[in-house]
């Protein structure tokens, strides 16, 4: 079960439906960096003014595969990243695991919790009756941002969303 829960963590990692939110500043605020910046004169900038209204992108696809964060193997699909016991002090900016998946705060998503449970039940029932594979067109699949990003067929776009799969009932 342990190594099922860290797949889930890592599917939500890497494949975060929603890339992106999407705020407007309420007031006039100051934001500190993690890593100071140079500007284009070649100063130091360790905090960013944002002044009230402004709008804001948070990547939530950026920030979870953060080398920074998650190491250099960041963009690479590893479930055994979540089977380490590092003791390493880690600031947490999400409701779950680290992530930024579900956003953080009080803007945080409120149904992060039945998100995962129901993974966690789907793919554990999945697995224990079907078997999966890829079908020919799987090299083919891409990720469409359109609001959320949704699978599609590299060619076929016009046909929507598409994830071949061969699906087949499990040998008992």
């Amino acid at each position: 079960m342990a190594y099922t829960v860290a797949i889930v963590k890592e599917v939500f990692r890497y494949h975060c439906t929603l890339p992106h939110a999407y705020r407007v500043a309420a007031k006039e605020d100051v934001v500190p960096l993690a890593k100071p910046i140079r500007t284009e004169a070649g100063l130091p900038m360790e905090e960013i003014r944002v002044p009230q209204g402004t709008r804001i992108v948070g990547s939530i696809a950026g920030y979870n595969r953060n080398p920074d964060v998650w190491g250099d193997d960041a963009d690479a699909f590893n479930p055994d990243r979540w089977m380490k016991d590092d003791e390493k002090e880690v600031i947490t900016v999400g409701v779950y695991a680290n992530l930024l998946t579900f956003w953080g705060g009080p803007r945080a998503c409120i149904g992060w919790r039945l998100a995962v449970i129901e993974t966690q039940v789907f793919l554990i029932e999945i697995i224990s009756r079907f078997e999966v594979s890829l079908s020919e067109k799987a090299t083919r699949i891409r990720r469409e941002a359109c609001g959320v990003v949704a699978p599609t067929v590299e060619g076929e776009v016009e046909n929507g969303v598409q994830l071949p799969l061969v699906i087949s009932l499990a040998q008992q």
